[in-house]
């Protein structure tokens, strides 16, 4: 089993900036674990990470090429630009701990993440830790 890198224990208010992390090569297949903290009223879908997908040859993915593989893989695209290829992450009022593994298809990479805080609510999401699980 492939170890999980610690890459923020620092804790970040994502209801002021998304937490931002490239990577140094492109990957195929890897899990991003953590752990949320929210105060005030948010919603089931408060959290979510946004992927910066790329082609074999560092291009940006377009939907229309890879759309229903990557629906399967559970990776949808946003209409806003800002967040682009996503999956919700699990979050609750207090504190709660995720664990997302992403397997995407042939001729897809993940050159980079955003965890960032999801819809209009005042309540106030906090990344508290973000680990990488690289599994391919």
């Amino acid at each position: 089993m492939a170890a999980w890198h610690e890459v923020s224990a620092e804790r970040i208010d994502l209801s002021v900036r998304p937490f931002v992390l490239p990577f140094s090569r492109g990957l195929k297949r890897f899990a991003v674990g953590g752990v949320v903290a929210t105060a005030g009223t948010v919603g089931l879908r408060a959290v979510l990470v946004s992927l910066r997908l790329v082609d074999a040859s560092g291009e940006t993915v377009v939907e229309e090429r890879v759309g229903s593989a990557l629906r399967s893989a559970k990776v949808f695209l946003s209409a806003d630009p800002r967040i682009g290829f996503y999956r919700y992450l699990p979050s609750q009022e207090g504190v709660s701990e995720f664990e997302e593994m992403f397997t995407l298809p042939d001729g897809v990479l993940c050159a980079g993440l955003e965890v960032r805080k999801f819809g209009g609510s005042d309540g106030v999401v906090c990344l508290e830790l973000l680990a990488v699980q690289i599994l391919q």
